[in-house]
This record gives C-alpha cells, sequence and structure tokens, in this order.
C-alpha cells in the first residue's frame, strides 16, 4: 500500500488476507503472526498498517478494530487503519464507538478507511439490500462524523437511523477526526462524494482496468477543487500486491504463485451470487469477470 500526498509517498501494509489452515495453523498462531510482522514493521518506519473487513470464509477480519487495537498495544510509532470499515453493513454509531476507542488507546493514530463494500453475499448475511448500499454509505458515514464533532446531545433523521439527544464518548484523539480515506475504485460517484466532503482517497491500483481508476481519481481531485479543497493537501492512497526479492527474476518466479492465487480467490468472491442492483452497475459482470483474465 502506498499513500501520496503532494510529492511525499508513504510506504503501509494492508492485510486483507485469506487464511488457509494448511498454510497459516491455528487462528491463534495466524493472529500473532500478523500482530509479530506489525511490530517489525514499526520498527523498520512503514508508515501504517491498514486492517480490511470481510464476512465470509476467513477472508480479511470480521473486526478490524479488535486486530488493530492488538497492534496498537505492540508498537508506538506505526499508524493503524481500517481498508476499509464496511460503513453500510453496520450501525454507525457502533462503528463510530469502536474506532474512536481505538483513536484515543493508540494515541492518536487512527487512518479510517472506509467504503461501501462489493460482496453482494455480504449483504445477504447481514440482511441488506443492495439496493440501499449507496445510501446507507452516505448516511452512515455521516453519523460517524457527527457523533465525532458533536459538543453535547444530537439528534438525527435518516432513512436508516435515527438519534434523538444523543451524546458520544468517547470523543476520538485526532481533532476534529481523524484523517477518513473514502474508498473509489471503479465508481466515479464514490469518487466525487468524497472529493466534495473533504476526505483523502483510497482506491485499488491492482485492478485489471487501469483507464477507469485513473480517471476516478481525475474525477475525484475535479470534485475536491469545486467544493474549496486544494487535492495538494488531501492523500491518496493506492493498494497492490508486493513481493520483495533480490532480483526482479527471482521475485517473480517466487510470487508470482502468491498472486496469482490471489486473484483466483479474490475472482470467485462474488460468483455464488451476481449483482443486480444500480448501485454496483460499475461492477459490470462482476469482479470475478475482471479478475479471470489475470496472468
Amino acid at each position: 500500500m502506498i499513500t501520496v500526498q503532494g510529492g511525499c509517498m508513504k510506504f503501509g501494509i494492508l492485510y486483507n488476507t485469506d487464511y488457509y489452515p494448511e498454510a497459516h495453523g491455528t487462528a491463534a498462531k495466524y493472529y500473532e503472526d500478523i500482530l509479530t510482522q506489525v511490530e517489525l514493521e514499526d520498527a523498520l518506519g512503514f508508515d501504517a498498517a491498514w486492517f480490511g473487513e470481510h464476512h465470509y470464509s476467513g477472508y480479511s477480519f470480521g473486526s478490524p478494530p479488535v486486530i488493530a487495537m492488538a497492534a496498537a498495544a505492540r508498537t508506538k510509532r506505526i499508524r493503524l487503519g481500517t481498508g476499509v470499515s464496511l460503513i453500510p453493513l453496520n450501525h454507525p454509531i457502533r462503528l463510530a464507538e469502536e474506532y474512536a476507542m481505538l483513536d484515543v488507546l493508540s494515541g492518536g493514530r487512527l487512518e479510517y478507511g472506509i467504503g461501501r463494500g462489493f460482496l453482494k453475499y455480504s449483504h445477504q448475511v447481514f440482511g441488506v439490500s443492495e439496493d440501499e448500499n449507496h445510501a446507507r454509505y452516505h448516511e452512515g458515514t455521516d453519523i460517524i462524523v457527527k457523533a465525532w464533532t458533536s459538543n453535547g446531545p444530537f439528534s438525527y433523521d435518516g432513512k436508516f437511523w435515527r438519534l434523538k439527544d444523543y451524546t458520544f464518548f468517547p470523543k476520538p484523539l485526532q481533532q476534529p477526526f481523524p484523517p477518513i480515506y473514502a474508498s473509489a475504485v471503479l465508481t466515479p460517484e464514490s469518487a466525487i462524494w468524497a472529493g466534495k466532503h473533504g476526505f483523502h482517497l483510497s482506491c485499488a491500483l491492482f485492478v485489471p482496468q487501469q483507464a477507469r481508476v485513473k480517471t476516478v481519481i481525475e474525477h475525484y481531485r475535479q470534485s475536491l477543487r469545486e467544493n474549496g479543497f486544494r487535492p495538494e493537501e488531501k492523500e491518496i492512497s493506492g493498494v497492490f500486491q508486493m513481493y520483495c526479492a533480490p532480483t526482479q527474476e527471482q521475485a517473480v518466479r517466487e510470487g508470482v504463485q502468491y498472486a496469482q492465487n490471489y486473484f483466483k480467490f479474490f475472482g470467485a468472491l462474488d460468483a455464488r451470487a451476481a449483482h443486480d442492483s444500480q448501485d454496483f452497475e460499475h461492477h459490470g459482470r462482476g469482479i470475478s469477470r475482471a479478475f479471470a483474465a489475470q496472468p
């Protein structure tokens, strides 16, 4: 994972891992190995470690703030984030509470990556309609920001969530709130919305449709300008696979099998339940089709 702001580039690690017991051992060993890696990343000077959220077959983490808090207790400097927190599938007050606590207990190291999610199956698990995805994402994020920034009780009368004279605790340590990285990969509307609110941008650089990703970033920067924000003051994080070796030849020879395994796994995730909602029109025939031809 890289993050760019102006001419400055930062490097971090995003854990969107897929768990295999034959390779990783027990769940306890799997999590311990990840936390040991984050300790090393902290010592080596990496800027951030982010943890994904998914709710299917050992992919990523069902509760990113739990693993992030464990990492915070074992590190001193490295920033800790989400890639991404699935706003439409969760109650926003619960998310606001958990991540504000993480920011406080980590000494103000939270980088809050947010997104809509892409798996129809996850929506089915939580009983959330795909057709409500965009609206829940926007409303949920609005509530989280209000909870973090309101001084005293506040009320909210939304389509999905309603609050009356609600007092939030604890306030995040970073003020007015921790940096928010809104995800937009293939959906221009998500990039425009992120720019409208002055959020940072999170995108995926490993998808095959590179030209579309570039267009999405252009939409984001234009939206920032139109809403009074300076693009050079906002960060863009990009995710891609990396395998390190002494030479490129060795890296390709050893690393390609792992990249291929991930593309096959990632591409098969939505094959069991195809999208049929306008909220996912930019996904075309699905993630599985997009990655089917990856070399």
